[in-house]
C-alpha cells in the first residue's frame, strides 16, 4: 500500500513508515517531509511534525505549505510566537503566489492567536505601528503592504503606510497613499490629522500648518494632539512666538505635560528669553522624573546647566558694561555728563581725538587742580599750544570710573573734553542715544 493510501484511509503510522522507506533512498524531497509532517500531526506529534517541516523548509524555503503546516505544529505544541511567526511567512509567500484565499486563512489564524485586547482590522495594524515605534520600518511596511494586498480600499492602512513613506523619506508614495486615503474619505477628520503630521515629516510645513489650523477650527478632535503638532511645525520655522502659543495652550489644560513644557522651552530659547527657558526645562526635567524617564530628566539637565551658565555670563556682561546718555550733539561729537572726584558734574565733549582730557579755567578752578608742569598741546585748527597740567583725583561716566588722572586746563577753551587718558581704559560704543563702555579685559 502506498503512503498516499495510507494517508487517505488515516492509517498515518504506516504512511510514516512508508515515507521513511523513500526518504531513506531520496532526502531531497520536500514534499515527502511535508507529507511525514502532515501525519505526525494527524497523530497528534507536534514535535516530530516540527522536525519533518524543518527538513522540508531547508529544502525548499518558499514552500508556504511548509510554513502554514509549521504554524499549525508550533500551535498545537503550545508555542504561540512561532506558531503566529510561521503563518505570517506562510501569508507573505501566499501573497507572492497571488493566493488571497490562502493567505486571508493564515490572517485568520495569527488572529486567533494574537491577544484579545489587540483590536485592529487585521490585528496587523497594531503590531506595524508597534514596529513604527520600534525603528523596524521595513518589517512594518511589509505588515501593510500585505494588508493592502487583501483590503486596497482600506483608508486607515493607507494613512499608516502614508505616515510610514513619510518617516523613510518616500514623498511620492507618502503623497499617493494620503491622496488615496483622502479621496475615499474625504470628510474624515483623523486622516486630516495624519495628513498634517505627514506633511510636517516630508517638510511641508505650510500645507501641515493649514491642516491642524483648519482642524482646530473644525473642533471635532481632542485639541492638545493638535495644538503639540502645530506647536512643533512652528517651532521648524523658526515662528517661536507662535510655537510657544500653541504648547501654552496644552499647559492650561494639561499641567502635567513634561514634554510641552520641554518644547515651549526650546522656542523660548530660540528667542533670547533664556529665564523663562530655564523655568520651563527645569519643571519639565521635574515631571519627567516623577514619570520615571530618567532619560529624559538627565539629558535635560545638559539644557538647565547651559542656561544657567549663559544667564550668570549674561548677568556678568551687563554688570560689566556701563551706559551713559548722550545730551546733546555738538558738530557730530556727543556731549555727556562726567563726575570728577566722585561728586563735581560736568558737561563735556567725548573727543576720541584728545590724548588728554581738558577742563576749561572755570572747571579747573572749582575742581581746585594745581599745575604741577606744562604740555604743549594741537589743537584741533592745527596750532601747538602750552596748556598748564595737573591731577584730579578721579574721572567718571556713571560707574565707569579711572582714579589719579592727569588733566590739561585750557584758559581760552569754551567747553570741556573728555580724552582718551580715560577712554583708553575701556572699550567705547557711541551709539545713537547713548554711549556704552566696557573696561578692557
Amino acid at each position: 500500500m502506498s503512503y498516499q493510501k495510507a494517508m487517505e484511509m488515516g492509517d498515518y503510522a504506516s504512511a510514516i513508515a512508508q515515507l521513511d522507506q523513500l526518504l531513506q533512498t531520496d532526502l531531497a524531497q520536500a514534499k515527502l517531509w511535508n507529507t511525514k509532517a502532515v501525519a505526525h500531526l494527524s497523530l497528534g506529534q507536534p514535535d516530530a511534525a516540527i522536525i519533518a517541516i524543518d527538513q522540508a523548509l531547508r529544502l525548499n524555503p518558499d514552500m508556504a505549505m511548509a510554513h502554514r503546516l509549521l504554524g499549525k505544529a508550533q500551535q498545537q505544541a503550545g508555542n504561540r510566537k512561532a506558531a503566529i511567526s510561521a503563518y505570517k511567512q506562510a501569508t507573505r509567500l501566499y501573497l507572492q503566489q497571488q493566493d488571497k484565499a490562502n493567505a486571508q486563512t493564515c490572517l485568520q489564524q495569527i488572529d486567533s492567536l494574537l491577544p484579545k485586547q489587540l483590536i485592529s482590522p487585521r490585528n496587523f495594524l497594531v503590531e506595524a505601528t508597534a514596529k513604527v515605534q520600534k525603528g523596524n520600518y521595513h518589517q512594518a511596511l511589509q505588515d501593510m503592504d500585505w494588508m493592502l494586498q487583501l483590503e486596497p480600499n482600506n483608508p486607515r492602512i493607507l494613512a499608516q503606510r502614508g505616515l510610514l513613506h513619510a518617516r523613510c523619506h518616500n514623498h511620492t508614495a507618502a503623497l499617493k497613499d494620503f491622496a488615496k486615503a483622502m479621496a475615499l474619505e474625504p470628510h474624515n477628520p483623523q486622516l486630516q490629522l495624519q495628513r498634517g503630521e505627514m506633511h510636517l515629516m516630508l517638510g511641508n510645513m505650510d500645507n501641515a500648518l493649514a491642516d491642524f489650523s483648519a482642524l482646530l477650527q473644525l473642533n471635532v478632535l481632542d485639541p492638545l494632539p493638535i495644538y503639540r503638532l502645530r506647536g512643533e511645525t512652528y517651532a521648524k520655522i523658526n515662528q517661536h512666538q507662535q510655537a510657544c502659543q500653541d504648547f501654552s495652550q496644552i499647559l492650561i489644560s494639561d499641567l502635567e505635560n513634561a514634554a510641552s513644557y520641554q518644547s515651549r522651552g526650546h522656542s523660548r530659547e530660540a528667542m533670547g528669553q533664556l529665564a523663562d527657558a530655564l523655568r520651563d526645562y527645569k519643571k519639565a526635567a521635574m515631571l519627567f522624573l516623577n514619570q520615571g524617564n530618567s532619560v529624559t530628566h538627565q539629558e535635560l539637565q545638559y539644557d538647565i546647566q547651559s542656561l544657567e551658565t549663559q544667564l550668570q555670563e549674561q548677568k556678568e556682561e551687563e554688570n560689566r558694561i556701563v551706559r551713559v546718555p548722550i545730551k546733546d550733539w555738538r558738530c557730530g561729537t556727543p556731549t555727556v555728563e562726567v563726575i570728577f572726584n566722585g561728586c563735581n558734574r560736568f558737561d563735556m565733549t567725548l573727543d576720541t581725538g584728545a590724548s588728554m582730557t581738558c577742563l576749561t579755567q572755570t572747571m579747573g578752578n572749582l575742581l581746585n587742580v594745581i599745575p604741577t608742569r606744562h604740555q604743549r598741546f594741537q589743537v584741533a585748527d592745527g596750532r601747538i599750544v602750552t596748556d598748564p597740567v595737573g591731577r584730579v583725583q578721579s574721572i567718571a561716566l556713571d560707574q565707569a570710573k579711572v582714579e589719579n588722572v592727569s588733566v590739561s586746563i585750557s584758559p581760552t577753551s569754551k567747553n570741556g573734553l573728555l580724552g582718551q587718558d580715560f577712554l583708553c581704559r575701556f572699550n567705547v560704543r557711541i551709539l545713537k542715544d547713548e554711549i556704552e563702555l566696557s573696561r578692557l579685559s
